[in-house]
């Protein structure tokens, strides 16, 4: 049997040490990449990252606990798992019809910002059964009108909410004011003052003419006639 070159055993020797500390070298890299994320993981976990300060902001009608319990968030929730629920609380109380928008931030190192932006009754509008329903600006039916509901204008006919909202966002208080569709036209009466607005078109221009007339002395009987607004007139109203 020959003896092996010691130059070729001397190579041998020193590939094999490489490979040595390769295989250390990757062992050291991933134990410490372990210990990092076992790290990482308890840190989460700990009380030294949770949640121990919720600010609500906006919020007056709106269960925003109810959003936070459906999330399972609440003081104590890990950091980590409030930021992977902000999304899902934001959905929550956006489903309420009385939200018009929310906004959930998770601050390092444990607080939770929540802002809610409310919508706000415009009027009350009759339903289907009968009863009435507080309705937004944005046309958004917010639920069975409150006492809240008898300083706010009424809105006969669910098929003109629409031309009676834009109406009234230029008439301003809504008290004492029905909005109602008669004859297939839009009639207004606001404290007894009576309008006859015609079709449901130029809305503001109707508005903003009638609220001019409002301080005149209209006679008992007499109601106006706004169906041109830029020329509006008197006439009798019958019976």
């Amino acid at each position: 049997m020959s003896a092996i070159d010691p130059r070729i055993a001397k190579r041998r020797h020193i590939v094999a040490e490489h490979g040595a500390r390769r295989r250390l070298r990757s062992m050291i890299i991933v134990a410490l990449l372990l210990g990092l994320v076992g790290l990482g993981w308890w840190a989460t976990q700990s009380e030294l990252l949770d949640i121990d300060n919720i600010a609500l902001g906006g919020s007056t009608r709106v269960d925003v606990g109810a959003a936070l319990a459906t999330a399972g968030v609440s003081e104590g929730t890990p950091l980590l798992a409030a930021i992977l629920a902000a999304d899902e609380i934001e959905e929550a109380l956006e489903a309420n019809p009385w939200v018009s928008a929310a906004t959930v931030n998770v601050l390092f190192p444990g607080r939770i910002e929540i802002d809610v932006l409310e919508r706000s009754p415009a009027a009350v509008v009759s339903d289907e059964a009968g009863g009435w329903s507080l309705v937004a600006h944005d046309l958004t039916r917010l639920g069975p009108a409150t006492d809240e509901g008898e300083s706010l204008a009424r809105i006969t006919d669910p098929s003109i909410v629409t031309e009676a909202l834009a109406f009234l966002s230029v008439l301003g208080d809504g008290a004492s004011t029905t909005l109602s569709l008669s004859g297939g036209e839009l009639w207004v009466d606001r404290g007894g003052v009576v309008a006859r607005l015609g079709r449901p078109s130029e809305m503001e221009a109707k508005a903003a003419a009638f609220l001019a007339l409002l301080t005149e002395d209209i006679p008992q009987g007499w109601a106006i006639n706004l169906i041109a607004p830029s020329r509006p007139a008197l006439f009798e109203l019958e019976g």
